[in-house]
């Protein structure tokens, strides 16, 4: 292989080394060793993991890519326990002679350590921040440096073009949601913000971000007293209260002299702080409390509804405030908004399925569908009511099996699945147990035969089937099925016995139950085998073109697919009619020298990005144009065709997949997972 630089690879009795230019060996072997990025080798042993060597041969550590990045990026890399960084091509952007520095720059700058000392440096290598630093972090929140010099601490921009005077004792984020930074000096707190820099002077004894969905900082005076500030200083409530708790959608709860009262988001009052209890229910309702007299207040309504007996508690309620649920003595009951009891009080759990029907739970755990007049609508209680969230149907379970109910408590569907699961958006998928029919014979000689509907799960596939159902509860006519993939790209794959198929998110048939063999059911040519025959087959357009007859066929290309039948290869075209064809008739159709055909044993089709093709010689894959030269040893066990200039390759059944560019070279990190 030509030298890279001063290096090049050679092979001596089976194993690999790297040569100098005066043609001298490297003392170590291994057993593959490949190119990388400029200056750098990807050596492999059967019983290493892969060393990366620089272009002295030297090993060096290179930080890995993470689960979300790409290979094209800067790395850290470590030699002799020091630290530099690589940049994506693979040339050395800041030598290798720092106690450590982050691979991934920030606005173009890596943190470096240097003599304990902390500072930043460009991507070309160049210092912009000195080595002076006890502490550098970054945020990325507000966009600034966090940074110790001196026993003293400051801030700085993200591209450090601004740098503020180290003065505070200490600095540290407000909150990973709010760009604003606490600042403490002589033993008090404020706030510096990169668009207003030190915008809260060190006059309080802390701050406190604000909540979700209020634009208010909190912050407690010296005296332990809180108050609210916008998120410019400005004060929204003086510091008059013990505490405030905030509740969606925006309110706050403020206690003053062993009183509560509300303000809005803004800081305006609601109602002044003189009642015994506030509490919110849900984004609409709170309960109040005063002199032993409760209060439900709608904010969405302006309604208030006060109730005399002290004992009772709020649940929930209609939406039009028709009808509550009320607990006394942890039991719930209905009741008008006028306070006359419309149930008794004798209800484990209420469930809320539309303005006029509810799910009760009884003491004995059974389950009832109810009016809000406590009208019982199910002709018996069952074990489970659970509504169905946009559908008109309630799901309903009897002896571990379940069931669907309509609107008036009628059964669509006997309880008769194991479990039921929602399925793409119009479906429920339900395990049904298979039904099978069972013989015995008592002392006296009567036989009799009986019917189970319910079997042990054996996962085999025996002993349930999967069927599908509507939003009015009914179920699908159709096949049924032993295995249901989840949906990929709208498809699942389905198995029958041992027989396999696609069906779309909507439970229609795409690929019907019959093959042991689908290959990529997503693109528009589709080879397929048949489970009975165990012969090939393409489907096109996920309709059958090429019956499954043939003992191998390949994907079909520029208007014919060759097969093989009894030994014998030949081509079809895509009526299914044989082609005869001279080899030198093939070679043209695929604009490739007719000797390609007989040189290797398998081949891909041209890529359409640089017209290479894949072949396979002596059981390893590789790449030749479209003149037949190679392109690309044939090294590697298994390949995918290239995008964007870079192909997957699999390596000595490592199971380790690395990325490889047009020049055969191995990029910088390797995917973290196996090939398929």
């Amino acid at each position: 292989m030509p030298f890279r630089q001063t290096l090049a690879i050679a092979r001596k009795n089976q194993s690999n080394f790297l040569v100098r230019a005066d043609g001298s060996l490297l003392p170590d072997s291994f057993d593959l060793i490949l190119p990388a990025t400029d200056g750098f080798f990807m050596a492999f042993l059967s019983d290493q993991n892969i060393q990366w060597l620089d272009n002295d041969g030297q090993q060096v550590n290179i930080d890995p890519p993470g689960p979300h990045s790409s290979a094209q990026e800067y790395r850290r890399i470590r030699k002799d326990g020091k630290s530099g960084v690589v940049d994506p091509s693979g040339h050395i952007s800041i030598p290798i002679l720092y106690e450590d520095c982050s691979g991934k720059p920030i606005h173009q700058l890596h943190l470096v350590t240097k003599d304990k000392k902390h500072g930043l440096m460009n991507t070309a290598g160049k210092l912009v921040a000195p080595f002076e630093y006890d502490w550098l972090q970054y945020w990325p929140t507000s966009d600034m440096w966090l940074f110790k010099k001196d026993g003293f601490s400051g801030t700085g921009s993200g591209d450090w073009k601004s740098v503020s005077p180290a003065i505070y004792d200490k600095v540290e984020h407000l909150h990973a949601r709010w760009p604003i930074i606490k600042v403490w000096k002589n033993g008090l707190c404020g706030g510096w913000s990169p668009y207003k820099e030190e915008f809260i002077v060190p006059s309080y004894a802390n701050l406190y971000p604000p909540v979700m969905g209020s634009p208010a900082i909190r912050f407690r005076e010296t005296d332990q007293s809180i108050g609210l500030m916008d998120t410019t200083g400005k004060i929204i409530v003086p510091s008059k209260c013990k505490d405030f708790r905030y509740f969606e959608p925006g309110y706050y709860r403020i206690s003053l002299d062993d009183k509560v009262g509300l303000l809005d988001r803004f800081g305006n009052e609601v109602f002044p702080a003189k009642y015994e209890i506030c509490r919110p229910f849900d984004e609409r309702y709170f309960l109040i409390r005063q002199d032993n007299q409760s209060a439900i207040l709608n904010f969405e309504k302006d309604t208030v509804l006060i109730f005399k007996n002290h004992d009772a508690q709020f649940v929930s309620a209609s939406s039009d405030l028709q009808t509550l649920v009320l607990k006394f003595n942890n039991k719930l009951g209905l009741y008008n908004r006028d306070f006359q009891q419309l149930s008794p009080s004798e209800y484990k759990a209420i469930i809320w399925v539309n303005d006029s029907l509810l799910i009760v739970q009884q003491d004995d755990l059974k389950y009832d569908l109810i009016t809000t007049q406590n009208k019982v609508l199910t002709q018996r209680p069952y074990q489970k009511l659970a509504p169905l969230k946009n559908w008109n149907i309630i799901a309903a379970t009897q002896d571990g099996l379940i069931g669907f109910l309509n609107s008036k408590g009628e059964e669509i569907i006997k309880p008769k699945y194991l479990e039921t699961i929602f399925w793409g958006e119009n479906l429920i998928m339900g395990k049904k147990a298979a039904v099978v029919r069972t013989t015995s014979s008592d002392p006296s000689g009567f036989t009799k035969t009986e019917r189970v509907t319910k079997l042990p799960d054996y996962n085999d596939g025996r002993s349930f089937v999967f069927v599908f159902i509507d939003s009015t509860g009914k179920e699908i006519p159709g096949e049924k099925y032993n295995k249901v993939d989840p949906l990929y790209q709208d498809l699942s794959k389905v198995k029958v016995d041992k027989k396999i198929g696609y069906i779309d998110q909507y439970a229609n048939v795409i690929f019907p139950p019959e093959f042991i063999d689908i290959e990529y059911p997503y693109a528009r040519f589709t080879r397929v085998r048949k489970y009975n025959s165990l012969r090939w087959g393409i489907w096109r357009n996920r309709k059958e073109m090429i019956p499954c007859q043939y003992e191998q066929i390949n994907r079909f290309y520029n208007g014919f697919v060759w097969a093989q039948d009894n030994g014998t290869r030949f081509y079809l075209d895509s009526l299914n009619r044989q082609l005869v064809l001279s080899p030198e008739e093939a070679a043209t159709r695929l604009s490739l020298p007719v000797e390609f055909l007989a040189r290797y044993e398998a081949f891909g089709y041209p890529n359409e990005e640089e017209n290479w093709i894949r072949v396979r010689q002596d059981g390893k894959w590789g790449w030749i144009d479209n003149q037949g030269k190679i392109v690309i040893p044939c090294l590697f066990e298994a390949t995918t065709p290239f995008q964007q200039g870079q192909a997957r390759v699999l390596i000595e059944s490592r199971y380790e997949e690395l990325i490889l560019n047009k020049k055969g070279e191995i990029l910088l990190g390797q995917i973290n997972f196996v090939y398929k």
